[in-house]
């Protein structure tokens, strides 16, 4: 979905879903139940499915950010030219689970300082 942009485009957009993981705002277009603190995330940083049987609230395949933040990820690492060094790795449903648990804790940490 990305491929036909050129490289600073690309980079602007995988800044911007970034800082929406970082900062929690749109949280609701983002995360199960607009909660990025929700078990799918913590458990997912562990590579563990959690939910009722046969369903998921959300995933690898569900989520658009995650999607969009893999595909981006993706690009740069087969780009050996890139030169780029200011990402996070979000190629795998765990990658990003690990980023949504570190931030959530990090916003919460600081709401209680």
């Amino acid at each position: 979905m990305f491929e036909h942009l050129d490289r600073l485009t690309q980079q602007l957009i995988f800044v911007g879903l970034k800082e929406l993981l970082e900062t929690g705002h749109n949280a609701g277009m983002i995360f199960h139940n607009g909660d990025p603190g929700h078990p799918i995330y913590l458990d997912g940083a562990e590579g563990v499915n959690t939910g009722p049987i046969g369903y998921i609230p959300d995933s690898a395949e569900k989520n658009r950010v995650f999607k969009m933040l893999s595909e981006l990820s993706q690009i740069f690492k087969a780009d050996d030219d890139t030169g780029w060094i200011c990402w996070y790795d979000f190629t795998e449903w765990s990658d990003f689970c690990k980023f949504v648990r570190k931030e959530y804790y990090r916003r919460h940490d600081e709401k209680e300082s």
